[in-house]
């Protein structure tokens, strides 16, 4: 039923929805996972400005969920989201610099 709503509101363009439906999709919570359309939905709410969605949008490439691995571009959409106060992306970012990948 929550799927329903979240399909919904993310034809009408809501990030929010758009991210829930990106997570749903990463670990397959009641659709058949598919690391390829999370990212479809993380990138759609991310260039709308949704933190939680660059945060993981920003995972994948850094995991290569999807997509091929990068880094750098890892590091782009993290920083945008913990620009925005995102913790989880902070510490991301933190770990990224510690370690020395895509900075």
């Amino acid at each position: 039923l929550l799927l329903g709503w979240f399909r919904r509101a993310a034809d009408q363009g809501n990030p929010r929805a758009e991210a829930s439906l990106g997570n749903c999709y990463l670990i397959g919570h009641g659709v058949e996972q598919s690391h390829e359309t999370a990212l479809e939905f993380y990138l759609r709410a991310a260039d709308q400005g949704d933190a939680n969605a660059q945060y993981s949008l920003g995972k994948c490439y850094f995991r290569g969920h999807g997509i091929e691995q990068s880094y750098d571009t890892a590091v782009e959409w993290l920083r945008r989201a913990a620009d925005q106060g995102n913790a989880r992306a902070e510490a991301s970012l933190g770990e990224c610099y510690s370690n020395g990948h895509g900075v």
